[in-house]
């Protein structure tokens, strides 16, 4: 159910399933310094994403329609290593950057 893929699931921003709307895991996300604060964001943007879709937020649908598209790991062009527990390492800066755009856009601020 969680779109597994090798190591680890393949998520959208490491959180949200590309087809799924009712399936989603936080706090698996690693990046050097992302800490609490990255995690916290990232439950933001889910939490503004279920709401935006219910409530018709045409920010929510196009985050639909881009996590169904296909995407990459936000890696920032790291090359991490082929190991199991770096699956889910991200780059910081790339990620936050996609996520904190994600809940702008998400909360009706222009990106």
């Amino acid at each position: 159910m969680l779109n597994w893929q090798g190591d680890a699931p393949h998520l959208y921003l490491n959180a949200m399933h590309p087809k799924r709307d009712d399936i989603f895991v936080l706090g698996m996300v690693e990046a050097s310094g992302l800490g609490w604060q990255g995690r916290h964001e990232q439950a933001e943007m889910v939490a503004r994403y279920v709401a935006g879709l219910r409530n018709g937020n045409p920010a929510a649908a196009k985050l639909k329609a881009e996590k169904a598209a296909g995407f990459d790991r936000a890696t920032g062009g790291m090359n991490y290593l082929k190991l199991a527990r770096m699956a889910y390492y991200v780059d910081k800066a790339t990620y936050r950057k996609a996520v904190t755009g994600w809940i702008g856009a998400l909360a009706g601020n222009k990106a």
